[in-house]
Formats: C-alpha cells, structure tokens, sequence
C-alpha cells in the first residue's frame, strides 16, 4: 500500500512548466515585445530606446497584445487546421482538434481582416480535404495489398520523421510572418513643420517637443511642438477590419492617402 501510495504521489506532482507557467508566459511576452520592438524599430538603437522609455514596458505589453490578437487567432486557426488534418491523415480522434479549430476560427472571425479570416477557411478546407484524400488512397492500396508510396505512409513510421520536421518548421515560419513584422500600433500622421511635410508616428507631442518616428527609416525625430504647424491622421484605404465590426458598421472611416 505505501509502494503504491508512493506512486500515486510522484504521478500526481506536477511538471516543471506546470510549476513555472507564470516565468514561461513572462519570459515569452518579453521576447515578444522585445522581438517587436526591434522590428518596428528597424534595429535603430534610439528608436529602441525612444519606444520603451515614451510607451514603457507595462503599455509596450498591453498594446502589442491587443495589436496582436488578430495574429494570435491567425495563428491558433493554422495550428489547429494542422492538428486536425493530422488527425484525418492518420485516423485519430476528431473531437479534440475540431474542438480546438472551432475555437480559433471563431476568434479569427471576431478579429481577424475578413480577407485573413476567409484565407484561413480557404487554408483549413484545404488540409482537411488533402487529409481525406490521402486517407482514402491509403485504404484502397491496403486493401489491394500493395505496398504504399512514401508520402502516404503514416507520419509514425521514422521514414516520414524529415516531412514532419519540414512541415513544422514552415508552419513556424509562416507564424513569424503573421507576428514579427515592423507594422506599427500608432496611426502614421503626416506633419508640416516649418512648412516641411514630414510622414511617420508622434510617440508625444503634448509638451515642449514632439517625438516622432519617421516611417521609412524609422529614425527617431524631436521637433519642437510649436514647430509642428500641422499634423493630419493619414492610412490606407484598404478595409481591414473584421466580419462582425464590418457587420455592424459597413462604412468604414476614410483617411487621406499617406505621401
């Protein structure tokens, strides 16, 4: 009783990252920052510097998670696309990963562009058909007793252990996409200071000086706030907001092109 008692305890500790859940997540949103930070900034030390002194490290966090969760959700519905059309390729369960593809689609539709969200539908039709396809390929050559081509064995056996390996390794570089690039979180602005026009993003300017960053050197400027004779908002025309936003408000706000 006390071998088996013995057991049941060392099965019940936790594990490691269980332990540290909040030292993992904090040491990820620090990457993630600090990773975004250095894109926006193009590698500019002083931009650098300029960002996390002006935004600081709680604001930098809340910002580029609310920024960041069109991404997160893009990224959840390629994983979870991915997971389920493992699932149909090699004849596990189902429930769990169309659970999880569920879940990320409706986050994807609640923040995600309509055009990301509609690619990501396009993306998962895909890998479930595909799935289906090879399934089906591999029961008919099984059932003829023929041996079965290399792509089509299943990913368990070690001869498919390279696939695997590149398949993920593109799925994280097409997440990297979708989260590390240099878009910035503030609404680009084009300024006339002393009647020449400048373009890029005001960190402050409520003060004495302005700091701006330009957009495409991203060099940090401070200009003097009475210098600053005109600053007008500025963006694309694309519409990148998503289904439900759109739904309820079908006219999108217009802002003059940037020069």
């Amino acid at each position: 009783m006390a071998i088996e008692l013995a057991g049941l305890g060392r099965r019940a500790r936790p594990s490691w990252p269980s332990e540290h859940l909040a030292l993992i997540v904090s040491a990820l949103v620090m990457c993630s920052m600090t990773i975004k930070v250095l894109l926006v900034a193009h590698g500019d030390a002083v931009t650098v510097s300029t960002i996390v002194s002006r935004q600081g490290l709680t604001g930098l966090a809340a910002i580029i998670f609310a920024v960041g969760l069109p991404s997160v959700a893009s990224l959840l519905a390629l994983l979870t696309s991915s997971m389920l059309g493992e699932a149909v390729r090699e004849e596990d369960g189902l429930r769990g990963p169309s659970m999880a593809l569920g879940v990320a689609l409706l986050l994807a539709v609640l923040f995600a562009p309509v055009k990301v969200f509609l690619s990501l539908i396009a993306f998962s039709i895909a890998i479930v058909a595909i799935s289906l396809a090879i399934r089906v390929i591999r029961a008919r050559l099984a059932a003829r007793s023929k041996p079965l081509p290399f792509l089509l064995r299943k990913s368990s056996q070690a001869q498919n252990a390279s696939i695997s390996l590149l398949l993920a390794l593109a799925t994280f570089l097409a997440m990297s996409g979708l989260v590390f690039n240099d878009s910035f979180w503030l609404p680009k602005e084009r300024l006339s200071v002393l009647q020449k026009p400048l373009t890029g993003y005001v960190l402050t300017g409520d003060g004495d000086f302005t700091h701006v960053i330009l957009d495409h050197s991203r060099q940090t400027l401070v200009l003097k706030t009475s210098e600053v004779e005109n600053r007008t908002l500025c963006g694309r025309s694309e519409d990148d907001r998503s289904l439900p936003v759109r739904m309820m408000w079908p006219v999108a706000t217009s802002y003059p092109q940037c020069e």
